[in-house]
């Protein structure tokens, strides 16, 4: 998955549909609304509100098997899921960033 095409749905707040392949190689889909795209060492890791879950997700970029830009825009400005996913982390005490391991999966 081109990060291109991660940049253009965060810029323009709008829903992706993923195709995300986990660690064990079954593939999903599920509707995200990404707000950040961050970069380790060893992956790059879309930082998303997941409407399936209900919740904030961390998909790394190399395990997104296809991904579709929706036309609409998600319903919550970008702005806003950042700082609540810092909320939500800091009151359960965790860091706003993944486990490095998770990543290095």
């Amino acid at each position: 998955m081109g990060q291109d095409h991660l940049r253009l749905a965060i810029r323009l707040e709008r829903r992706l549909y993923l195709h995300y392949r986990d660690a064990g190689g079954r593939v999903s889909q599920r509707v995200v609304w990404p707000f950040a795209l961050v970069y380790f060492e060893q992956a790059r890791v879309l930082m998303a509100w997941c409407e399936q879950r209900g919740d904030f997700r961390n998909f790394r970029a190399d395990r997104i098997a296809q991904a579709e830009l929706q036309e609409d825009r998600y319903p919550r400005r970008r702005r806003a899921l950042l700082q609540a996913l810092r909320r939500t982390r800091d009151d359960a005490g965790h860091s706003l960033l993944p486990e490095t391991d998770s990543i290095d999966r």
